[in-house]
């Protein structure tokens, strides 16, 4: 368990950042820091953010943590890559991604209808935990029997869980049962939505599935500069 270490929240917002801050009584006291532009902040924090901004980035002991982005959305057409570089950005430098977000909600408008969390997206984050081996969890932002999304506190008990038995774990992702437990639901919630709509299993028509060390080639050819140690280190 960690005791007596700095904890501070990096945030691009101050509504996310007092709504981080009240998950847990382990962020109660920590220090909040509203992220500058690139090339402005501590090195750890500035590796962070080379794709984008992501909403919250939590460091112990000056050692980012968790990274985090919250979203109203549910991740549907075009909105599904969105913030999907900060996420991976994360994943590469190590930093473990909490993407709190409904996975069904109610679409007002002229087109009002329930939409559901696009399957490619959980997909893709389980593959970059695969690759990157550190986790990437999407967590449900509840909603009442009409779809509407709940807001009166009660949506966040999963999320501040998670980071209660982070830091009694000191961030030891082993020793966090809850962390299965929510890729668990996420694999649940992708097998549900790909028998909702089963095109969603493949890639769409726009995109190419290619192996790496073909692309590598390809690249290395048309762009004498092209640096190869990134992808194949």
């Amino acid at each position: 368990m960690m005791t007596n270490v700095p904890v501070t929240i990096y945030y691009e917002a101050d509504q996310e950042a007092y709504w981080f801050r009240a998950l847990s009584g382990h962020l109660s006291t920590a220090k909040l820091i509203k992220m500058d532009e690139h090339g402005r902040n501590p090195p750890k924090i500035d590796e962070l953010l080379a794709y984008d901004v992501p909403d919250i980035i939590l460091t112990v002991d000056n050692n980012p943590k968790l990274v985090l982005e919250k979203t109203e959305e549910v991740p549907t057409g075009h909105n599904v890559g969105q913030r999907f570089a900060r996420l991976v950005r994360a994943a590469e430098a190590g930093v473990m991604v909490v993407f709190f977000l409904p996975f069904a909600a109610m679409k007002h408008g002229r087109y009002a209808n329930v939409c559901y969390i696009n399957a490619r997206l959980i997909l893709a984050m389980l593959s970059v935990e695969r690759i990157h081996g550190v986790p990437q969890l999407a967590i449900d932002w509840s909603s009442d029997e009409h779809h509407e999304l709940i807001r009166n506190g009660s949506e966040n008990r999963q999320v501040s869980a998670l980071i209660d038995d982070l830091f009694l774990a000191s961030f030891d992702y082993r020793k966090v049962g809850k962390i299965e437990e929510l890729r668990r639901r996420m694999q649940d919630t992708y097998k549900e939505a790909v028998k909702r709509n089963p095109r969603y299993k493949r890639p769409p028509p726009s995109v190419r599935v290619e192996k790496t060390a073909k692309l590598v080639d390809y690249w290395s050819e048309q762009y004498r500069d092209f640096e190869t140690r990134i992808l194949t280190s």
